[in-house]
């Protein structure tokens, strides 16, 4: 129930997928957008998942273009990767972006 606040869509694989990444492989799991981190909070908060309506329990971190800066710049993961102290060699970061 999103109490009358607008549920947001995402491909129907990405809740379940987030939460066994998150709950059976013990990853942490944070976001880096070009959105607000407030907006990403929300869209997080609200989905139309059944099983899986509030997905934030699952994200450790929110990151955007002012607190890690420019996605297009390679010092912004940079910054990611020191403010959550883990080696950039054991990240995964996945794209909807092909540049």
């Amino acid at each position: 129930d999103t109490c009358g606040k607008p549920a947001t869509s995402r491909p129907p694989s990405v809740p379940p997928a987030l939460s066994h990444w998150h709950h059976n492989l013990g990853l942490e799991l944070s976001i880096y957008s070009s959105g607000s981190v407030d907006a990403q909070r929300l869209f997080f908060q609200h989905t139309d998942h059944t099983d899986l309506p509030d997905l934030s329990p699952l994200l450790k971190s929110y990151y955007d273009t002012v607190n890690a800066g420019p996605k297009t710049e390679p010092r912004s993961y940079e910054i990611i990767a020191e403010a959550e102290g883990v080696p950039v060699e054991q990240w995964l970061f996945l794209s909807d972006n092909v540049k």
